[in-house]
């Protein structure tokens, strides 16, 4: 059985948390992901763990939704 992956767009609301790249003057930032897939939930957690990986902290998902590019 072939699984394909979709691609999704997820915007996030994020903290510095302990990166350092992002100025400690920003409060945060909006950042638009872009990520292959197999559903929606999977995209979130993909995204969500490379930011954190990158030291950042995910505030929120930008008005709850994630889209589905081209299904």
């Amino acid at each position: 059985m072939s699984h394909e992956n979709g691609l999704f767009r997820i915007t996030f609301h994020i903290g510095r948390g302990h990166n350092t790249e992002m100025p400690e003057a920003l409060l945060g930032a909006y950042v638009t992901a872009f990520i292959a897939a197999e559903d929606h939930n999977a995209a979130l957690i993909l995204a969500g763990k490379d930011l954190v990986s990158k030291g950042f902290e995910i505030r929120d998902v930008v008005k709850g939704k994630i889209y589905q590019q081209d299904p």
